[in-house]
């Protein structure tokens, strides 16, 4: 049983520069430094409704049901992460509030979804606590990188963005009802390329 959504592979995007060793080296767009690149592995695919076989899920609602990673544009601030509710089209988004988008909502994918894992993190500390870490980039707010986390919230395991771009304030903002709220406590999305 196959759908369109199954077949449309959007590959990720990768930052990478040659050494003198000619091995393709990681460059972390927030701090410059450099790693080897391990494989990675996932995408974000058109979002309709209708959640596709390889979507990573990222919580679970009131009622124990799998809710998944979204990405939702919103004019005023860039590509925001949220959290999909199967059956659901539109995303509610965090910026200054609860914003609503069914304007290019995606659902992050990948074949491998055990090089997941959620990081317990602190907004103080999560630049040096996930040092050597791979942080899966959720979107972009006003031109600067999101981050992708995750918080237990009157009964609901939430997604959200983390703004990393934040030294020692990095905290998660989501949505909760109608409304926006932000923690300091929350769980962080890395990726493992060997789990």
């Amino acid at each position: 049983m196959g759908n369109d959504m199954d077949s449309a592979h959007v590959p990720s995007r990768r930052i990478t520069r040659t050494t003198n060793n000619t091995e393709p080296q990681h460059v972390c767009s927030q701090c410059s430094r450099s790693d080897e690149v391990p494989p990675i592995d996932y995408y974000w695919r058109d979002y309709l409704g209708i959640v596709p076989r390889d979507a990573i899920p990222g919580g679970h609602d009131v009622t124990n049901r799998t809710t998944y990673i979204g990405q939702g544009f919103y004019s005023k601030a860039g590509l925001l992460t949220g959290t999909i509710y199967p059956g659901i089209s539109g995303i509610k988004l965090p910026y200054s509030g609860s914003n609503t988008s069914e304007i290019g909502v995606k659902v992050l994918c990948s074949p491998n979804a055990t090089c997941f894992q959620w990081k317990k993190a602190e907004s103080s500390t999560l630049h040096s606590s996930t040092i050597g870490k791979h942080l899966v980039i959720g979107g972009f707010e006003d031109g600067k990188m999101i981050n992708i986390g995750r918080a237990m919230f009157q009964g609901e395991l939430i997604v959200g963005k983390v703004l990393g771009f934040q030294a020692e304030k990095a905290k998660l903002y989501f949505i909760h009802g109608d409304k926006e709220y932000d923690v300091s406590s929350y769980e962080v999305l890395i990726y493992q390329a060997t789990p």
